[in-house]
């Protein structure tokens, strides 16, 4: 009997203990502080990145903890993850121990994403970014933060109370709302964000609201733009010249605002178009023939155009010196 009783005095003194949530620190589902009181859209003022979730518990050791190795091979993949009609973006940058995650790509795509995040040598995410909220580029988030665990964690100022509940529940050690002028280093790489503004000033709008980055490493500057509209104007201003851009909008005509003059401010070598072979606006053929022909001033250009949807994925290398590009077959 005493056996017994001491069972369940254990049970009654440790059975009862809750979890720790580790997810941003505000629980499952719950909205960071200031979402709600206007109708969904977050308010920042200038300066670096408001912290709005503060995660911990979960991770033994920060992922922000990675052996430094700044001469490192970079390595950029843009995961073919469109499907059909659906478009979508799912990025990868790697270099040595250091892993960054943009967008992760629909649903329909989260295993073959995490196949080829593993193929890659993935083991946790300092950095992931979440451009804006649409399943297109978030769909896949929650299924990856199942496999790699998530440091840093950036969204834009725009989104609804729900993509707010969704991020808070990745288990990230902290989420940032970032916009225009904010950066940071990571092994050697400086990424800066150009978009989007901050504060009332900016458009209040999913797709010109969401994150862009600019990263530069040993001289190489690759311009990740997200789908990007009315807002291409600022950036390319911001940006300047980037051997590596990826379109805005998957290098459709809502993406295409003065085509020319985008490509003469960024005058990049290579173009990335990602999302999925379709292309309902029939446009991206503008796209191409600009890059090749130019316009007025710019007679000729030859700019190389990847798209990821012709293969496997659009994989970027670059050892400080030299850089390829190429579509993995």
């Amino acid at each position: 009997m005493r056996w017994i009783a001491f069972g369940i005095f254990l049970l009654l003194a440790f059975g009862c203990t809750q979890p720790e949530t580790g997810n941003g620190g505000v629980g499952n589902g719950a909205p960071a502080a200031g979402n709600q009181a206007s109708g969904g859209h977050l308010v920042i003022g200038p300066g670096q990145g408001t912290v709005v979730a503060q995660g911990g518990g979960n991770n033994a050791t920060p992922v922000s903890q990675y052996s430094e190795s700044p001469n490192a091979k970079l390595y950029i993949y843009f995961f073919n993850v469109g499907s059909g009609d659906t478009q979508g973006d799912a990025i990868l940058i790697k270099k040595g121990d250091a892993d960054i995650l943009i967008d992760a790509g629909p649903t329909q795509k989260q295993q073959g994403l995490v196949d080829g995040l593993l193929e890659a040598g993935v083991d946790d995410f300092e950095l992931v970014v979440s451009t804006n909220d649409d399943p297109e580029h978030t769909g896949g988030l929650k299924y990856v933060s199942e496999r790699f665990k998530f440091g840093e964690l950036w969204r834009p100022m725009e989104g609804s109370p729900e993509y707010t509940n969704y991020l808070n529940s990745l288990g990230a050690e902290k989420v940032t709302i970032v916009g225009d002028g904010d950066t940071k280093e990571i092994n050697g790489m400086t990424l800066t964000v150009l978009n989007p503004i901050k504060g009332e000033s900016r458009f209040f709008d999913v797709n010109n609201d969401g994150v862009v980055v600019r990263l530069e490493d040993r001289g190489l500057c690759v311009l990740f733009t997200g789908d990007i509209l009315g807002s291409q104007q600022a950036v390319a201003t911001k940006s300047g010249p980037c051997q590596i851009v990826q379109w805005p909008n998957h290098g459709m005509s809502e993406g295409l605002t003065e085509i020319n003059w985008f490509m003469d401010q960024t005058t990049p070598e290579v173009i990335v178009i990602s999302g999925s072979a379709r292309d309902w606006t029939n446009s991206r053929q503008s796209l191409k023939q600009a890059a090749v022909l130019g316009s007025g001033p710019t007679a000729v250009r030859n700019i190389t155009i990847l798209e990821n949807y012709l293969g496997k994925d659009v994989k970027i290398t670059w050892d400080g010196m030299n850089y390829t590009a190429k579509v993995e077959r």
